[in-house]
């Protein structure tokens, strides 16, 4: 009997001894390499370190975009004994009513949940004071606009995890973003550092390079608020100014309406649009496109500058029915009439002369159709039918001659005609001028792309521009004093329908200045002007009054001192001796310049001047 209890105790002994050995085994043998792991975790903890996010700065080295430090609030749900009584207080701090905070928590599957992804340090200082348990605090930084709405299509924006979004931040995000660090750090049973070593695969931060654009805040801020005056006075539904240098193909301002705060991307206003319409959007560009055929018209030796055109004011060709804006005819009319005028039947006369085989190898060389490469994310290559394209036909020659039928982007076309400017040198436009990094500094050079027009012909055609715009349908854009060549347009709104939407008109002047030795080429483009649609009446003024303070900021001489003089001095108006005081003081009527006609189908609908 009692050598059977001392055997059963000696079973279970042996069995207790069996399975304690068995599971030191799986712990120390089989589990050893997840224990060590585990261990490590617990004890080393390897911290990322993230890199600086490069700035962004003006051409004179004025901030844009920089890097704030703030924090971002987490709270530990197993942390809080009482939650009522902690959203009591955070909630005041952060900006969010108490119910918001427990909803967060109670919403919430994971322990830590966070609560605000930035507070600034004022914030920070009033959490840490309250001494609340269960809330932490995690460094970071924020992305900062110092300007504001300025440029902020230029530039775009960072999303809440530091990723570039459109503009500059999206196409130079990596180079911006830099590289991130690691450091192995041991810590004690809190999670705090005791020591570091630095092991042979440690790397420190790499941070993101600096960019210095070729943007000019002060013109840039001009652009944005002439831009917005123009588009008030005319209830329009918003616009583009796009200002470059035609020699270098430095942007030098582009302004957008409606704009939005980079810094509040997520609380921008109804309408606001990210991607930038220079760049993103498209439109029928209408009578400024009768540069470029005027261009290739010179360049083929089917017109010169007295060439007479036969304008009767409307011309059936191609199976279509066209008409001038106005319906009127001015034959017989000079090639510099057809601008002067902005004829739609002599553009479309001279394009035919030209003929498909040779028009449209010049579009192509224009970059019609295709990216300018420019270094902003988003853009779009316009849209052209050539010969042999499906749906293309030789109607598309005649609408294509003045403006219709093909689609540009804003870029697109202005840098069509800096070529003209620049002695028919095409450029690459671009908005970076410097990267620098901790290799140095790297100089973005100008990049010619190709030669488009004959330096003769580049000249030619500029004296015609001038001398159509100081007579003609661009003239309320000419600065008194200043040799400006440009060109209006009024171009009807495609509907999605198919066909144009009835009422709807984009107006736009282009044009370049000093006409003798350019500084810069500026596109004004107004959308869907309310009452009188015309480029003429719209864009003309806005571009005017751009120009006039671009003279100034770069100390532009005139070349006519005592015309720019004589505009300057107040010029009074006569009134009758026998006009009461009260009709003095009434305006004085003027009238509207008649709706362009629309013109029966088949006929092509007539861009406006």
């Amino acid at each position: 009997m009692k050598q059977g209890r001392q055997l059963a105790v000696f079973v279970v002994l042996v069995g207790f001894a069996a399975a304690l050995g068995a599971r030191l085994y799986y712990w120390q043998v089989v589990k050893h390499d997840w224990l060590n792991t585990k261990a490590l975790n617990e004890h080393v903890r390897d911290e990322t370190i993230p890199a600086r996010r490069g700035a962004i700065y003006d051409v004179s080295g004025n901030v844009l975009a920089t890097n704030e430090a703030v924090d971002s609030v987490y709270v530990s749900r197993t942390q809080i004994d009482k939650p009522e009584s902690m959203a009591q207080v955070l909630g005041p701090m952060i900006g969010m009513s108490p119910s918001d905070v427990l909803d967060r928590l109670n919403s919430s599957s994971t322990d830590f949940v966070r609560l605000k992804l930035w507070v600034s340090s004022d914030v920070s200082q009033q959490i840490r004071a309250a001494r609340q348990p269960g809330i932490f605090l995690e460094p970071t930084t924020r992305r900062i606009y110092a300007q504001g709405q300025l440029a902020a299509h230029l530039l775009g924006f960072t999303n809440q995890d530091g990723k570039g979004q459109y503009g500059i931040e999206e196409a130079y995000d990596k180079l911006l973003a830099g590289t991130p660090g690691h450091l192995r750090a041991e810590v004690d049973t809190a999670g705090r550092p005791i020591n570091f070593t630095t092991p042979r695969d440690a790397l420190p931060a790499q941070n993101g390079a600096d960019l210095m654009t070729t943007i000019d805040s002060t013109l840039q801020y001009i652009a944005e608020r002439e831009l917005a005056a123009g588009v008030e006075a005319h209830k329009a539904t918003g616009g583009t100014v796009v200002i470059m240098d035609p020699h270098t193909g430095e942007i030098l301002a582009n302004a957008n309406v409606p704009t939005f705060d980079p810094n509040q991307y997520a609380a921008a206003p109804d309408g606001a649009v990210f991607p930038n319409p220079t760049i993103s959007k498209i439109y029928e560009p209408g009578s400024t496109f009768k540069i470029i055929t005027m261009s290739i018209g010179l360049t083929e030796r089917v017109v010169q500058p007295d060439s007479a055109i036969n304008d009767p004011g409307s011309l059936s060709l191609a199976g279509i029915h066209i008409t001038n804006w106005d319906g009127k005819g001015h034959s017989p009319e000079s090639a510099t009439q057809v601008l002067q005028y902005s004829s739609n039947v002599g553009a479309a006369t001279i394009g035919w002369r030209v003929g498909a085989d040779k028009y449209y190898p010049h579009i192509k060389d224009y970059g019609f159709g295709q990216p300018t490469g420019v270094d902003l994310a988003g853009e779009l290559p316009g849209q052209v039918l050539f010969p042999g394209d499906n749906g293309w036909t030789p109607a598309n020659l005649v609408t294509n001659s003045f403006g219709q039928g093909i689609a540009v982007t804003p870029l697109q076309l202005v840098t069509a005609v800096a070529a003209v400017a620049n002695g028919g040198m095409m450029v690459q436009p671009h908005v970076v001028k410097q990267i620098r990094d901790d290799n140095g500094t790297k100089q973005i050079s100008t990049t010619e792309v190709r030669r488009v027009l004959d330096p003769q012909v580049a000249a030619t055609l500029t004296k015609m521009l001038v001398d159509s715009a100081k007579i003609g349908e661009a003239q309320l854009a000419v600065v008194p004093g200043f040799k400006v060549a440009a060109k209006t347009g009024t171009a009807q709104v495609a509907s999605a329908s198919g066909g144009y939407a009835d009422g709807k008109f984009i107006a736009s002047l282009l044009g370049f200045a000093p006409a003798d030795d350019p500084k810069f080429v500026m596109l004004v483009k107004i959308d869907e002007p309310q009452g009188v649609p015309f480029g003429s009446e719209v864009a003309a003024p806005v571009w005017n009054s751009i120009a006039r303070q671009l003279f100034v900021h770069y100390k532009i001489e005139p070349s006519d001192p005592e015309a720019l003089a004589k505009s300057l001095k107040p010029t009074p108006i006569p009134v009758p001796a026998s006009a009461s005081a009260a009709a003095r003081a009434q305006p004085v009527a003027v009238s509207a310049k008649p709706t362009p006609v629309r013109a029966s189908a088949p006929a092509a609908k007539p861009a406006a001047r």
